[in-house]
């Protein structure tokens, strides 16, 4: 456009081109001057020669003073009246040679393979949760116990009982996988949901967990530890 109204411009004046065209003058005029090369960074008279920046350096590298920091060698160098530059200079200097860095032992994070559950059919992964629901009284409370299959979200088994009971946790389990028509070998993981909040498995969560465990290891024969945790786990997945 700032062509345009160049040769427009030719033919009519500056001002009406811009204005037929919505091109600011000031544009215009600023696209006519010639582009200058960049200035040229100005150098401190106070700034350190190269050779006053190498005196530096093989200082600061010194036998003497190369378990040193840059202040103590600032102020070393000062009690023996001698001065060289600012300790703040010192760092600019090692920070050239790349000899500045973080000496304190940061703690790493590697990046961790987050871990998921995945079901290809029903009935291959349950993940199963007690929930404290209140009564119609003060101090009364009923425990939903619910199964939800992670593959369909089907609410395999619940049951609501008056208390947080392993036998019970055992009763629904045996009479869910009675009315689904399966066997608890073929449940590849069960999974407690409170570990996905990191909350601690409750005394009832970890007598359900040992059953399901000692139900897989009479059905896999299992007695490699690694393969148990392959099986049945309650670490935090997702």
């Amino acid at each position: 456009m700032i062509e345009a109204a160049e040769e427009l411009g030719k033919s009519a004046s500056v001002s009406e081109a811009c204005r037929v065209l919505g091109v600011p003058r000031s544009s215009l005029y600023w696209a006519r001057q010639p582009e200058l090369p960049p200035a040229p960074q100005s150098t401190s008279h106070r700034a350190l020669s190269v050779e006053e920046k190498t005196d530096v350096h093989q200082t600061l590298d010194s036998e003497r003073f190369r378990d040193c920091s840059p202040r103590e060698v600032y102020a070393t160098l000062l009690d023996e009246g001698v001065y060289m530059c600012h300790w703040r200079t010192m760092y600019r200097i090692l920070e050239e040679h790349g000899e500045v860095q973080e000496r304190r032992n940061q703690l790493q994070h590697p990046a961790y393979t987050k871990p998921e559950l995945l079901a290809t059919a029903s009935n291959q992964i349950w993940s199963w949760d007690i929930t404290k629901l209140k009564g119609p009284f003060t101090w009364v409370y009923y425990y939903l116990y619910v199964i939800l299959d992670i593959f369909s979200r089907y609410v395999v088994g619940w049951m609501i009982a008056e208390c947080e009971s392993g036998e019970l946790a055992k009763e629904l389990i045996t009479a869910t996988c009675a009315k689904e028509e399966i066997d608890l070998d073929q449940l590849t993981k069960l999974r407690n949901k409170f570990a996905h909040y990191g909350q601690e498995a409750s005394h009832t969560e970890a007598e359900f967990l040992l059953h399901c465990l000692k139900v897989m290891l009479e059905t896999f024969d299992i007695v490699d530890f690694g393969e148990i945790h392959s099986i049945l786990s309650s670490s935090k997945e997702r």
